[in-house]
């Protein structure tokens, strides 16, 4: 069953939502899981992915609630008309909706009355459910699919987002190989039609891998000057410590094609594996990749690995919460 609900933040907001209600349910506990919404899509998300999702959920005896934070979709306020898009991208990396999520939070918990509370979130939904589960400890457990870690501007280009030993550094450094014997893009080059920013940064990536001889262990240096030195999200690192200190399982998923997901692997994943990885505390920290995925599992098969890595996963957190509760 499918129910409107209507919320209102705290600035008065009215903040749009369904919730899906289980008919049946073989869960010994009471479990509420909120889809975010991806970034300035809003509730149905691309190709309805959070609509089946949740519907899936559902089926299987969970809680589900999916909602319009403010200015997005059928919920009051609007987004800025004088900003860029890229912009706005960063406002929502810096925690524009998490207060919005902490009032369905407790929706779910108060008037739902459920026992867990778990977030789901994809891109832009991922930093939302992070920050706001940082802030509340109301929430059991995290499953981030496709986290940014990049901050976006509109100052900012896909060029700054490169890395060494990336595909599609690896990719373009080809390409421009091939070009070199194009004499359309010799005219391109000479007649400032090219892309010199990224021209420059790939050439610079690939000599820096082929002179570099010392590892270079990310761990080892200081969170905030790495941050601010790679344009990376600090908040997002300072949120998932406070998480992980906690104890609370947090699922990361990956898709293969996504473009943040080679910045996410070498400044995030590698610096979780170098800090923290030999004393993880009872393994409650996962890292799962979806190979053939593109960002938003328009395949039915990459959705259907999504879906069954989500399912298995929470099983697992419910196992953990009625052993910790007994």
């Amino acid at each position: 069953m499918e129910e409107t609900i209507t919320l209102h933040n705290n600035l008065g907001a009215r903040l749009f939502g369904i919730l899906h209600i289980p008919e049946r349910s073989e869960l010994i506990k009471k479990i509420g899981i909120i889809i975010a919404n991806p970034g300035i899509k809003y509730r149905v998300a691309p190709n309805r992915l959070n609509v089946i999702l949740a519907r899936e959920l559902c089926k299987n005896g969970y809680y589900v609630f999916r909602f319009d934070p403010a200015g997005i979709g059928d919920s009051d306020d609007e987004l800025p008309d004088n900003m860029h898009i890229s912009d706005i991208w960063g406002e929502i990396q810096r925690g524009r909706f998490k207060d919005d999520m902490r009032v369905a939070n407790e929706y779910l918990i108060k008037d739902i009355g459920v026992d867990v509370l778990v977030l789901i979130g994809n891109c832009g939904g991922a930093i939302t459910a992070l920050l706001a589960a940082s802030e509340d400890n109301n929430v059991y457990a995290l499953c981030l699919i496709d986290t940014p870690i990049y901050m976006w501007n509109s100052t900012k280009s896909f060029a700054d987002t490169l890395t060494t030993k990336s595909d599609r550094t690896d990719y373009l450094f080809r390409s421009y190989l091939n070009n070199m014997l194009d004499i359309k893009s010799w005219k391109k080059l000479v007649s400032f039609q090219t892309n010199y920013r990224a021209l420059w940064k790939v050439v610079n990536l690939k000599i820096k891998e082929k002179i570099k001889i010392h590892y270079d262990p990310i761990g080892n240096k200081d969170l905030e000057k790495l941050c601010s030195e790679k344009n990376l999200n600090y908040l997002v690192y300072k949120g998932f410590q406070k998480i992980f200190i906690s104890l609370r399982p947090v699922l990361f998923i990956s898709a293969g094609h996504d473009p943040g997901r080679e910045t996410f692997e070498t400044y995030f994943h590698r610096w979780f594996i170098e800090n923290y990885q030999i004393n993880q505390k009872q393994g409650t920290v996962e890292f799962s990749l979806i190979r053939n995925a593109n960002h938003v599992y328009s395949l039915p098969e990459s959705r259907d690995e999504l879906f069954q890595k989500i399912f298995v996963w929470l099983r697992t957190v419910n196992n953990a919460f009625e052993s910790a509760d007994r």
